[in-house]
């Protein structure tokens, strides 16, 4: 990964320096100081710096207009379309960044494990293609500092920069991308794609594409799955109501796994699979 602190700085063709200057604009022109504290800014921000070096993107080779729309919640648009023209928002982008990413990622995953069923390559692609892991992406490219969103939508975190959902940095990661295809072509998006998701993997020491991926995203239909493949029974769950709270205890066979108490009876259900799949990996037997 590039770690250079002048490089943002030093060049001014650099599509993110101008997208930072634009949008440090854009924020002090409507008096936005509790947009994320976008006005206070600098265009050296290592936000800024961190965003663009992180997607490896040359001089002049994205439209600085198109950039900044990817950056656009509609909650902002809707709120200062009539003050800053012209200013659309990030939607079709992300729809169209959404199907290219979609097909990245069967690409991928189709590269990286060639002897996988095409039922489990499906699933792990839904595992992958999410507004929760898409996220994890958007968070990495620090998208959470540069999206512009409205104030009243601000009101609903409590301004609090960490509160931001998972769903607008994954609507501002897919509509970058929507932006990447547009300007590059698949080929050198898919590239940029594989830039990202390595530095991820590197950074957070865990590899973005794995198979343990399944197992998180649904793993009541994973436990299933093992469960009639090692013992051809299924897990049972066994559930009671006590005021508000549901207590779920979950058996596999003659064997407990465990109790759960909480709120959600799907939740539930959900922590006592992914705990089964823990105890069946501990004990080797997901390599049967």
């Amino acid at each position: 990964m590039r770690n250079n602190d002048s490089y943002l700085s030093n060049n001014e063709s650099n599509p993110l320096f101008a997208l930072s200057r634009k949008v440090h604009t854009l924020a002090q022109a409507n008096n936005l100081k509790s947009n994320l504290d976008l006005a206070n800014y600098e265009i050296k921000s290592p936000a800024y710096q961190e965003t663009s070096l992180r997607l490896h993107l040359a001089p002049n080779q994205i439209d600085r207009t198109l950039l900044v729309q990817a950056l656009v919640h509609t909650s902002f648009h809707h709120e200062f379309n009539s003050k800053i023209e012209p200013l659309e928002h990030n939607e079709q982008l992300e729809f169209l960044g959404d199907s290219v990413i979609s097909l990245m990622i069967t690409t991928l995953i189709y590269q990286q494990f060639p002897t996988m069923s095409e039922g489990d390559l499906s699933k792990l692609r839904s595992s992958l293609v999410n507004k929760d892991v898409l996220g994890e992406l958007g968070e990495y490219l620090q998208l959470d500092r540069l999206i512009l969103v409205g104030r009243g939508e601000i009101k609903r975190w409590g301004h609090n920069l960490e509160a931001i959902p998972r769903s607008l940095l994954t609507s501002a990661f897919e509509a970058l991308i929507g932006v990447l295809y547009l300007q590059l072509g698949f080929k050198q998006t898919l590239a940029v794609m594989k830039n990202i998701i390595d530095q991820y993997s590197e950074v957070s020491g865990v590899p973005f594409i794995n198979q343990e991926r399944l197992d998180d995203f649904d793993p009541k239909s994973r436990l299933q799955e093992i469960t009639m493949a090692l013992y051809k029974q299924l897990p049972v769950y066994h559930d009671q109501v006590a005021g508000s709270k549901f207590t779920v205890s979950l058996t596999i066979g003659e064997r407990l796994i465990g109790e759960v108490s909480s709120n959600s009876k799907r939740e539930a259900k959900q922590q006592l699979s992914l705990m089964a799949l823990k105890q069946l990996k501990g004990e080797g037997a997901l390599s049967c």
